[in-house]
């Protein structure tokens, strides 16, 4: 039995166990990329370009008229949870805010842009500044816009995005043992077989 884990801040958690060919595999490593780039980027860009509708919570709440007009004043026509990009950026492509670790056991993945947890997490400001809305405590509160916030069906996007990459190592670890005439289900079962030997 293999199990794929995510730990989420201020969302869906993730746990999924698989059994069958994934029963082979010992080291997440050469799977890493195909789960992230067809996985877990293509619903943070759904999450983006839904603002957040696609997401478990469902659509973000709205700014509040003063900090929406500030926003506009500072970043124009932009989308307002893309603002400067850094951001959406650094997890959509590679770049110095990127955080993308991956062990034979773990993949890490996210953005080391200070303020993006504050987009996650939401966040109490003070009254006045235009920024949250009052609450019943006399406090004021910007609420969540997750961009990590899986639903059932996107946990499953990133399983099978793991799968189809898995099914493909088995397949040429298949046909570099028994050559290329055997079908693509026979050269699955041998790297498999030599996957589970260890070889």
């Amino acid at each position: 039995m293999f199990n794929l884990k995510f730990n989420v801040i201020n969302g869906p958690q993730f746990n999924r166990a698989l059994s069958g060919f994934a029963d082979a595999v010992s080291d997440i490593r050469p799977y890493a990329d195909d789960i992230i780039n067809g996985g877990i980027r293509p619903n943070i860009a759904e999450q983006y370009a839904s603002r957040g509708a696609a997401g478990e919570h469902g659509a973000w709440e709205e700014l509040t008229p003063d900090y929406l007009e500030a926003k506009l004043k500072k970043w124009g026509e932009m989308q307002i949870e893309i603002a400067s990009s850094r951001t959406y950026n650094s997890l959509m492509q590679d770049t110095d805010d990127t955080v993308k670790q991956v062990t034979q056991k773990a993949i890490q993945f996210g953005t080391s842009v200070p303020y993006a947890i504050f987009q996650q997490t939401g966040f109490a400001t003070r009254l006045g500044t235009g920024k949250g809305k009052p609450k019943p405590d006399g406090k004021a509160y910007v609420a969540p816009r997750r961009l990590f916030d899986w639903t059932v069906p996107q946990q499953d996007s990133i399983m099978k995005a793991f799968q189809r990459s898995l099914m493909a190592s088995l397949t040429r670890l298949g046909y570099k043992i028994l050559g290329r005439g055997v079908s693509p289900g026979e050269a699955r079962h041998a790297g498999y077989a030599a996957m589970m030997a260890g070889g």
